[in-house]
């Protein structure tokens, strides 16, 4: 199907068809008819509070009951064999819409970009990809709450933060109209590295983050970089930073390795032929995070690095796993002064007490 290319309030209808026909990709995406999918895990109250807060998607198949997730329970590993249970503080619904969603928008703007939707050169900007991309991009960004937040990045043979993310989006439209068509020695795609990068970059501790991935073409860096980036690199650093990962393959199959980002950090493969079926898609992922549960609950005090999780309700469970020794945050933003406090205010309470 594809979506009238007209402004917001003449693609509402069209838009509800999509969103319809995508609830039913997404069931079927995630492990059968009915299936429970850990989309991120924050440990970042884990040192203050010996709390983690994991977001759970629910998918039931159309027509039955979803998941009773006041059943469920949450067990913790080292090795993904031995698991003992923990207490669960809380199951809460519609938590992401009240505390709000960090979105980064990731564009290809390698040298395909620029053509058309047919992906055969031409001479008409309006008929472009990347046209199309800015559009979807612009039309998603308005649709924001107040309390999500927002930025994003084009990347070619390297990658350019256009906006970093920031509850002011106001400025993204501006920034998305300032990318222009790469010279033919800088059109190459950068696709890991960009998306490493991308991660790397993120931050937003405490919140839902989502990097929505754009792309038409396959990863294929510019010779002389010697680009040593891979697949596992972007997957380790989605799980490290507690970052869900979305592709969009637009107007083509796109790479094949990059699929594994999003199904391995929790997210999800779409497809989009145009700017209004990009749009559908970036609605439907908002929609769907919104509607996720957060379950906050007490960890295990394991040994090791590696911690694996698994949340089970009535004959359905899931896995994944998080580090527990990043604890501070991003391990790509170094050590920062607060970080000191809590060696400080220990030691000045002992001092008192002597």
């Amino acid at each position: 199907m594809k979506a009238k290319q007209s402004r917001i309030p003449f693609r509402r209808a069209p838009i509800i068809t999509l969103l319809l026909t995508l609830a039913l990709t997404l069931c079927a995406a995630r492990l059968g008819a009915e299936a429970l999918t850990i989309t991120q895990i924050d440990a970042s109250k884990l040192l203050s509070s010996q709390s983690v807060r994991l977001f759970l998607s629910v998918d039931a198949k159309p027509g039955t009951k979803a998941a009773d997730v006041s059943a469920l329970t949450v067990e913790e590993s080292a090795n993904g064999v031995d698991w003992v249970p923990v207490r669960v503080r809380s199951v809460t619904n519609g938590s992401n819409v009240d505390e709000g969603i960090s979105f980064s928008l990731l564009i290809d703007n390698s040298g395909s970009m620029w053509d058309g939707l047919d992906g055969k050169p031409t001479d008409d900007p309006k008929a472009t990809r990347i046209t199309h991309a800015k559009s979807a991009a612009k039309d998603f960004i308005g649709e924001l709450s107040l309390v999500d937040r927002a930025g994003s990045s084009a990347f070619k043979t390297n990658l350019k933060i256009l906006s970093p993310i920031s509850a002011d989006s106001s400025g993204i439209p501006n920034a998305l109209d300032g990318i222009v068509k790469p010279s033919k020695d800088d059109a190459y795609t950068e696709l890991y590295g960009s998306v490493a990068a991308s991660l790397k970059a993120f931050g937003e501790t405490g919140r839902r983050k989502a990097l929505i991935i754009l792309s038409d073409g396959e990863h294929f860096p510019f010779p002389p970089k010697n680009s040593t980036a891979t697949i596992t690199d972007d997957i380790d650093e989605a799980v490290r930073n507690g970052i869900t990962c979305f592709v969009v393959n637009f107007a083509t199959n796109g790479d094949a390795e990059l699929p594994r980002v999003a199904t391995e950090s929790g997210g999800l493969v779409f497809n989009a032929r145009d700017s209004g079926e990009l749009l559908g898609i970036y609605t439907a992922i908002r929609s769907n995070i919104q509607n996720e549960y957060a379950i906050d609950y007490t960890a295990s005090m394991l040994a090791g690095d590696k911690r694996f999780v698994r949340v089970s309700t009535k004959g359905l469970s899931t896995e994944r796993y998080y580090y527990a020794g990043n604890v501070l945050g991003s391990h790509a933003s170094g050590v920062e002064a607060w970080m000191a406090l809590f060696v400080l205010i220990p030691l000045a309470l002992y001092l008192a007490l002597l």
